[in-house]
């Protein structure tokens, strides 16, 4: 899987709230920090969102949404779980 590694380890340090993440061929992982906060979900509808997460970081994560290559049932809880363990996923 086209670098998902990278994503899966850097979800591992999440310390807030809960992330399923759907991949486009169906796998769902889900990853729960040690302390409450917000139950959001992420599906990846391109492989491509990699690439461009990992080149372009944040600014490149919103474009990628813009294009369609993920979604999320509740946007907020997504971003909101983003900012929370934002220590975590800098360095992806």
């Amino acid at each position: 899987m086209k670098n998902y590694d990278l994503i899966w380890s850097a979800l591992q340090n999440c310390d807030y709230g809960t992330l399923a993440v759907t991949t486009p061929d169906g796998l769902t992982k889900k990853f729960i920090g040690k302390n409450s906060g917000p139950l959001a979900d992420v599906k990846i509808k391109d492989d491509r969102l990699m690439d461009w997460v990992i080149s372009g970081g944040d600014v490149a994560l919103g474009e990628a949404y813009m294009e369609g290559f993920w979604d999320s049932s509740n946007l907020a809880d997504f971003l909101t779980f983003l900012t929370l363990n934002s220590h975590a996923l800098e360095d992806f």
